[in-house]
């Protein structure tokens, strides 16, 4: 998932049940504790628990600010 500044790597918490995520779309989410909470609205709406793996900043973004 990746956001303006960040690309976070993201696991289901549930690993019996994940769900796939749809590529391109854009979803809410929300930090809690230890865990992404993740939602999309096109999906089914509902608040997912997921754990962050790694973030790694966007290089594009640095780019664009280097040629300025």
């Amino acid at each position: 998932m990746q956001t303006g500044r960040i690309i976070y790597r993201i696991r289901p918490k549930d690993d019996k049940h994940p769900v796939l995520l749809p590529v391109g779309e854009k979803v809410q989410f929300r930090i809690d504790k230890d865990k992404m909470k993740l939602r999309v609205e096109d999906l089914d709406d509902k608040e997912r628990d997921y754990i962050v793996v790694s973030m790694t900043r966007r290089q594009e973004r640095e780019q664009r600010a280097d040629n300025k």
